[in-house]
């Protein structure tokens, strides 16, 4: 269980630096002339809108990995860990571009980002809900914490720093290193997760 929770919460960082999830609440805040206090408010509804929608569908694939197959659970670990291994390739060759869309007029932006952010669930935490299937609900209830608490602080932190110092961020550098970074955490949790009893 402690790979799964590491994982998740490196994941859950990286989930809260991506620009998508925070520059777009910071620019429109910036275009309306809005306190900081409000754009760090629709900065919070956008993260828990966005990760309440990763959640439905993380518990739905621990409902299923746990009810349809629970005569397997003793080999489970291997379609896991060659779950995250599969995805770690993945990031390797195909580095990670995670943004979300944004458009240049300000009429209901901001419907459009949290209607966005609902429909874009965060599907780098997904695998780790298949992960606890193996461990059970206590790794369950460990993912759904670190990932909730990480992403929606974390989001909010980096509106504040993008708030204070946009200038001063890379964002090229954070887009072209955030699928490598990936990649590691995959390939580190299956291998974690293979060599399991």
């Amino acid at each position: 269980m402690q790979s799964l929770l590491i994982g998740s919460f490196l994941v859950s960082i990286m989930h809260s630096i991506f620009p998508g999830h925070w520059l777009p609440v910071v620019m429109l805040g910036n275009l309306e002339n809005w306190k900081q206090k409000k754009v760090l408010m629709y900065t919070a509804t956008l993260a828990t809108t966005h990760v309440f929608s990763t959640l439905l569908i993380g518990f739905l694939i621990y409902y299923l990995g746990a009810n349809l197959l629970h005569d397997n659970l003793h080999d489970m670990h291997y379609f896991v860990g060659g779950t995250f291994l599969a995805l770690g390739v993945y990031f390797i060759f195909k580095p990670h571009n995670h943004q979300h869309h944004t458009s240049n007029g300000k009429k209901g932006l901001f419907g459009y980002l949290l209607l966005t952010m609902l429909f874009s669930p965060c599907i780098e935490i997904l695998p780790f809900f298949l992960g606890a299937t193996t461990q059970g609900v206590n790794a369950l209830v460990g993912v759904t914490l670190v990932y909730v608490v990480v992403s929606v602080l974390g989001i909010v932190l980096m509106a504040y720093v993008g708030l204070k110092t946009l200038q001063k961020i890379n964002l090229k550098l954070i887009h072209k290193w955030e699928g490598y970074f990936l990649a590691v955490i995959f390939i580190g949790v299956g291998l974690l997760t293979l060599m399991q009893d």
